[in-house]
Parts: structure tokens; sequence; C-alpha cells
């Protein structure tokens, strides 16, 4: 069965995580942001956190439904491979958080 955790980063300062979004971000086996332009991002770097992300998404799409909808697909394939965590500033207001649902592969 395909996992996808969904982690709020906040606004910027790693200082900010809940213990419970650290947890998750240390023991991540495949983590996406869903940009490294993010603040946490340089300090899952420092921490020595390896991370992939979404920033060419950016490039590649005009239309932000577009774009969040790729993401998503893009999350239930690597879901598909192996438990996937997803860093986002807010995972409440996240447009690709909120296309996971419509975007669920059929098994």
């Amino acid at each position: 069965m395909s996992q996808i955790t969904v982690v709020t980063l906040g606004p910027g300062n790693p200082d900010y995580l809940t213990r419970q979004a650290e947890k998750a971000l240390r023991s991540a086996r495949h983590l996406i942001l869903r940009t490294a332009r993010h603040r946490a991002a340089d300090w899952l770097r420092a921490e020595g956190i390896p991370f992939t992300d979404f920033d060419s998404f950016y490039d590649r799409f005009e239309d932000f439904d577009a774009m969040h909808r790729a993401m998503a697909e893009a999350l239930w394939a690597e879901a598909a491979l192996h438990p996937v965590t997803f860093g986002v500033q807010d995972a409440v207001t996240d447009g690709a958080v909120r296309a996971l649902p419509e975007t669920l592969p059929e098994n």
C-alpha cells in the first residue's frame, strides 16, 4: 500500500518545527520538499538529512492547479515504490496536498 506522510514545515524558522515534524523528517525514508527555497531546507542540509524537491515544477507549469496535480501524481508514483514524506509550509493550505485525494491511483 502506498504511504505519503505530509509534514508541515511552518513559516521558516526551524526552531518552530514541532517535535513530531522533526521526528518525521529525521526518520523519512524518502523526503521530498515542495521547495528547497524554504528555510527548513537549510536546516535539513546542516543536519545531514537528504531530500529532493519539486522546485523544477515551478518552471514547467504556468498554471498552479496543473502544477499541484502533477506534484500529487509524482508523489503517488514515488509512494508506489517506497514510503514518502512530503514537506510543505502548511499542509492545510497546500495545493499539492489538497490534490492528493483526487489523484489517488486506482489499485
